[in-house]
């Protein structure tokens, strides 16, 4: 996970402006995804590694004092974007034509 602490701001309505941490890159080991290593039929080895990344994130935006607040640019894939909708409980915004038409998360 690559996360950066000083150029980017909310763009919620409820946080516009605001300091965040930006996570420019979060990847799991396919053998740490859990639909991945069952369909390889190997048990996941390191558990629910995303959401471990995520909660750091997280810590780190309260250290910087920044509230909590995360954001980041989603691959356009279901399963990902599912993953920051319901599982790390983000709001999506918008599709950001500067980021590859991403689906910006807060």
């Amino acid at each position: 996970m690559k996360i950066d602490l000083a150029k980017y701001s909310g763009r919620l309505d409820i946080q516009t402006g605001e300091a965040l941490a930006y996570v420019d890159y979060l990847e799991a080991a396919p053998w740490n995804i859990k639909s991945i290593a069952e369909a390889l039929g190997r048990p996941q080895q390191l558990g629910p590694i995303g959401i471990r990344l995520f909660e750091a994130a997280v810590r780190l935006s309260l250290e910087a004092g920044y509230e909590g607040r995360v954001a980041l640019h989603s691959i356009p894939l279901p399963r990902t974007e599912r993953f920051y909708e319901q599982t790390c409980k983000m709001t999506p915004h918008e599709r950001d034509p500067k980021k590859e038409d991403l689906l910006w998360f807060e």
